[in-house]
């Protein structure tokens, strides 16, 4: 079996409790699951940005698939859309997962070429991946 790598794009300052819970259940490693682990207090469009958006590209672009936490405040992150922007542009598949079924979903998400995965557990997740 082919090991995916996945980059999980999530609100570090909301979820990473999920991240971290999704890292946890992959007991067998059975993806290469990647993220950008701090927080981006930086403003979308500064010059701060410009690195920012160079390793996010970086990271997305040598994934297979983007899989989006889509937490309570996912909706409102500029950083959310722009990620999501660049995986669909780098023709990436993408996998969204809401850990609560109340959050709100990204604008971005409303497009036919993303999957969703209806259920927070691994197995779920993975059938959703693997089918993506």
């Amino acid at each position: 079996m082919t090991t995916n790598e996945v980059f999980i794009s999530y609100d570090y300052d909301h979820d990473k409790r999920d991240k971290d819970r999704l890292l946890g259940w992959d007991v067998n490693h059975e993806f290469n699951f990647i993220s950008y682990d701090k927080s981006l207090n930086v403003e979308l469009d500064s010059s701060e940005a410009e690195d920012i958006k160079k390793n996010l590209t970086a990271q997305i672009g040598r994934s297979s698939h983007l899989l989006c936490l889509v937490g309570k405040e996912t909706y409102r992150s500029g950083w959310a859309k722009w990620v999501i922007q660049k995986a669909l542009e780098l023709k990436k598949k993408v996998v969204a997962i809401k850990p609560s079924s109340i959050n709100n979903s990204p604008p971005a998400l409303h497009r036919r070429d993303v999957s969703w995965c209806m259920m927070f557990n691994f197995d779920s997740i993975k059938k959703s991946i693997e089918t993506a």
